[in-house]
C-alpha cells in the first residue's frame, strides 16, 4: 500500500498545475515521473521498478459532462462559421450572375435602340430619295 500512496502523492502533485486537456496529453510524463518517484523511493527497500503505466484517466462525471458541452459548442460554432460562408459564396454567385444578366439586359437595350435609330435614318433617306 505505500506504493499506492507515492503514486498517488506524484499524480496529486502534478495534475493541479495542468488543465484536463493537458493532463490527458501528458499520461506519459505523468508515467515518467511517478517511476522516478516510486523507484528513488522504494529502492531502499530493494524494489526495483521497471516501468509505471498510467492507463485509465477517468474525471468526475461533471467534468466529462462539462467537457462534452465544451466540444459540442465548438462543433456548433465551427459549423456555423461553414454555414455562413456557404450562404456568403452563394449571395456572392447570385450577385454576380445579377450583374451578368443586367449587362447583357443593357447590352440587347442598346442594340435595340441602335436598330430603331437604324431604322428612322434608313426611312428619312428613303423618304429624301423620293
Amino acid at each position: 500500500m505505500q506504493i499506492t500512496a507515492y503514486v498517488d502523492d506524484c499524480i496529486r502533485s502534478q495534475i493541479p498545475t495542468m488543465t484536463l486537456d493537458e493532463a490527458f496529453e501528458a499520461k506519459e510524463t505523468m508515467a515518467n515521473a511517478v517511476k522516478a518517484q516510486v523507484a528513488s523511493s522504494m529502492k531502499p527497500y530493494g524494489i526495483e521498478v521497471h516501468q509505471a503505466l498510467i492507463t485509465n484517466m477517468q474525471p468526475d462525471s461533471t467534468v466529462m459532462a462539462a467537457m462534452n458541452q465544451i466540444n459540442a459548442a465548438r462543433r456548433n460554432r465551427e459549423a456555423a462559421i461553414e454555414k455562413a460562408e456557404a450562404e456568403k459564396i452563394l449571395q456572392v454567385r447570385a450577385a454576380e450572375a445579377d450583374a451578368e444578366a443586367k449587362h447583357l439586359s443593357g447590352k440587347g437595350t442598346a442594340m435595340m435602340r441602335h436598330a430603331i435609330t437604324d431604322g428612322f435614318k434608313n426611312s428619312i433617306e428613303s423618304m429624301k430619295e423620293s
